[in-house]
């Protein structure tokens, strides 16, 4: 493997689904709004999520 491959395969930051899913998981439990089609969170909780407050008793930071 030559030297730009290996600058290609380099991980800057995970995803946000990956650096977060703690705080996805506990909002998709606690989500009783309706849900767009093809939505996994409510519009409320894509908020939440932006914004930050507490699902349970997960902060969303």
């Amino acid at each position: 493997m030559d030297r730009m491959d290996q600058k290609q395969n380099v991980l800057l930051r995970l995803p946000a689904e990956r650096l977060y899913a703690k705080e996805l998981e506990a909002l998709k439990e606690a989500d009783q709004d309706p849900k767009p089609a093809g939505w996994q969170l409510s519009p409320r909780s894509e908020l939440t999520f932006i914004t930050g407050r507490h699902a349970g008793s997960v902060n969303i930071t």
